[in-house]
């Protein structure tokens, strides 16, 4: 049934990296299924190609050895072992220089998912606009100054930080509220430098990521009641929420931060099957009576 737009929209992720539709509620169920939450091949690389010379040593070795019963296998096992130890520094240098990480998290696409099968009965018309990004995240395109986040480059440690909207779906609700989630990713490469005592510096890296999740409605005034500032401060511990009214609507969008220390490349089946960030916030808003539908 889908087949041809899946084709076309996986051809397209796949060449470009992004990918914005506005597809049936079930079709972006497969997708993700099909070509989202699935673990990435691992790519060919030429630095793989360093490992030719030990292989080729490892080669000869076996040859003399099945041919010439009397022949001495030291020397050529050193010249094997030196082979090896240099591809490896080898493909380590040329990872770290070369090798583009896209840190893209998988669960985090998952939690689009699972709302997806948590709300799909009560989408109008069963159609969901979806915009994805699955572009690398530390390119100068998605650069963004470290003090725009609260970071200050201080003495030893040096902060060069990125930001990027992974995803955003739009989609309304059968009473004609308006539904946005979005996933917005910041990650920062910390660089510390420290001098030893013995006068040697020591420079290492690390990577931090934070998710901001966002759930955003849009509510007819003459379909629903907003609590209160006053009442909403008891609730800021849980959620970041804010409310405001607008002409005949009522807006209220609420963020949960997520921070992790690394990203994940591949989900589990215990994992993919949690209620998704996104449930657990409209279920917050309608369980603690911040927006009660009128009767």
């Amino acid at each position: 049934m889908f087949e041809k737009a899946l084709k076309l929209d996986g051809d397209k992720l796949k060449k470009t990296n992004q990918i914005s539709a506005k597809r049936p509620s079930e079709y972006w169920l497969i997708f993700f299924k099909k070509i989202i939450l699935i673990k990435q091949p691992i790519k060919f690389r030429l630095r793989y190609l360093f490992f030719l010379a030990p292989l080729g040593v490892l080669i000869f070795i076996c040859f003399n050895l099945i041919s010439d019963e009397s022949y001495d296998i030291e020397s050529h096992f050193a010249a094997f072992m030196f082979s090896l130890v240099i591809s490896i520094i080898l493909n380590i240098i040329a990872h770290l220089f070369f090798d583009k990480n896209y840190y893209r998290d998988i669960v985090s696409f998952n939690h689009l998912a699972r709302f997806i099968i948590s709300i799909k009965g009560d989408v109008f018309k069963n159609l969901i606009q979806i915009c994805l990004n699955f572009e690398g995240i530390e390119s100068n395109k998605h650069s963004i100054k470290a003090h725009e986040i609260g970071l200050k480059n201080i003495s030893g440690k040096r902060y060069r930080a990125y930001g990027m909207e992974r995803y955003r779906a739009n989609l309304v609700f059968k009473d004609n509220t308006v539904c946005t989630t979005s996933l917005y990713q910041y990650t920062v490469k910390v660089t510390t430098t420290k001098r030893r005592a013995s006068g040697k510096v020591k420079t290492k890296s690390k990577h931090k990521h934070k998710f901001l999740y966002m759930l955003s409605l849009k509510l007819a005034t003459e379909n629903y009641h907003i609590i209160n500032e006053n009442e909403l401060k008891k609730y800021l511990d849980d959620y970041d929420i804010s409310v405001f009214k607008e002409s005949t609507f009522y807006f209220v969008k609420i963020k949960l931060k997520e921070k992790r220390s690394f990203t994940t490349t591949e989900i589990h089946s215990a994992v993919k099957q949690q209620e998704s960030i996104f449930t657990r916030m409209l279920d917050f808003l309608n369980n603690k009576q911040i927006i009660t539908p009128k009767i």
